[in-house]
């Protein structure tokens, strides 16, 4: 039978990024380092997350998927998640502001980028500092013809609808919304596999090499959804159990993602339809099932496969934790 596995993170460097998933989640980097992501579940061609724990030590995300098929991901995912893990789950220190971006649905990705993926994703607010705001979606009445306008002016903060955030939040972000993470701000990010994003604006600032980084402007007009109109964060509500609390935070065609606070053991039964993925985004707790157990560290990821139907989840003291299935 296969087990809980935990990966070891690809870092990502950024001009936008960082320290702050040293400060926020413990991860291992240097101080005053510049890691924009930490990718903690990921089966890309050239990024296949690599399992740090058990038997399975050393082999690949995508090596075990191949292997165990089913078993791992469950029934629900269509046969196409076979080849590739459905998801793609991060952590993000946005330490400096993000460019004005947008991803493609489907449809439009399958045609325009060789048969990938769209990308729909969801962000929780791990860290956010005093007075800190996204970018999700247009104001009110921006049109198309307006954008460009403003778009070629390098002016567009105007028609950008601001979304002032805090710790716990949740935003949800659908293929076609433009959005951008602002300086502040640490995510735990899951989305569809994929990697395709169109930049659209990106502040007049230079990449690591003192050019321009380059803008997809032509595709992200086309992608972009003009009556996506000042969107806000999502209405969270809560649900006591004993002395445990949950809140279901986004559900969608792609992904199901849950909050937990536990504050005493709390029993999960599968019945193998999907995965539990669990980010630990505060605290620390040990992961019991059958006879054995795992310790669950903050800032850790931990995929466990779709046969493991029974497992229990023990704080230490108190944990806080996603959780995401399909």
């Amino acid at each position: 039978m296969l087990y809980p596995l935990k990966f070891k993170p690809i870092f990502k460097e950024k001009i936008w990024g960082g320290d702050n998933l040293l400060k926020c989640l413990d991860k291992n980097i240097e101080k005053k380092s510049k890691i924009g992501e930490s990718w903690e579940i990921s089966d890309r061609d050239d990024d296949s997350s690599v399992i740090i724990n058990g038997e399975l030590r050393g082999e690949t995300l995508t090596d075990v998927l191949k292997k165990y098929g089913r078993k791992l991901i469950g029934s629900k995912p269509e046969d196409q998640f076979l080849k590739r893990f459905p998801l793609l789950i991060k952590f993000i220190d946005a330490n400096d502001k993000l460019s004005v971006q947008v991803h493609p649905n489907d449809k439009y990705a399958s045609k325009h980028e060789k048969g990938e993926f769209g990308k729909t994703e969801m962000w929780y607010i791990v860290h956010a500092k005093p007075g800190a705001y996204l970018i999700s979606g247009l104001k009110t009445g921006t049109t198309k013809q307006q954008f460009k306008k403003l778009l070629e002016k390098n002016d567009l903060e105007g028609v950008l609808n601001k979304v002032k955030v805090k710790t716990g939040d949740v935003i949800f972000i659908p293929a076609g919304r433009v959005h951008a993470i602002m300086p502040g701000i640490v995510i735990n990010e899951i989305q569809q596999n994929s990697d395709i994003t169109y930049r659209v604006y990106d502040w007049g600032r230079r990449g690591f090499d003192g050019k321009a980084r380059p803008l997809h402007v032509s595709k992200a007009l086309d992608v972009i959804n003009f009556d996506d109109f000042s969107p806000q964060t999502a209405r969270l509500h809560f649900t006591q159990v004993g002395t445990n609390v949950m809140s279901i935070l986004a559900r969608c065609l792609y992904f199901q993602v849950e909050k937990y606070i536990l504050n005493e053991k709390m029993k999960f039964i599968s019945d193998q339809s999907s995965f539990n993925i669990f980010s630990v985004v505060d605290g620390n707790a040990v992961l019991n099932w059958e006879t054995k157990e795992l310790v669950m560290n903050k800032g850790e990821t931990i995929l466990i496969p779709a046969e493991i139907t029974s497992f229990a989840i023990y704080p230490q003291p108190v944990v806080t934790l996603i959780r995401t299935t399909v």
